[in-house]
């Protein structure tokens, strides 16, 4: 499963909505219910799904899936 498949999974998990489909410029802007508290939960979702650790300022800055996709290659790009 591709990066943008398993993020995708995690949005509809925390929005609990299966229908809802993103691509790497969907944004909090694009989702209603991305608000501050299921923020949290996506970045926990994310650092599980991926086993990576997020630092404060990473999870403040994140505002897209774009930004997601570079916080995961970055965190990978140190273990390759």
């Amino acid at each position: 499963m591709e990066t943008i498949e398993k993020l995708q999974k995690i949005l509809q998990d925390v929005f609990d909505d299966e229908t809802l489909v993103i691509d790497e410029h969907t944004s909090a802007e694009d989702i209603a219910e991305w608000d501050s508290f299921s923020h949290i939960h996506l970045c926990a979702a994310v650092e599980k799904e991926f086993g990576i650790r997020m630092t404060t300022e990473q999870a403040i800055r994140v505002k897209s899936i774009q930004d997601f996709l570079r916080i995961i290659e970055e965190n990978h790009s140190g273990t390759l």
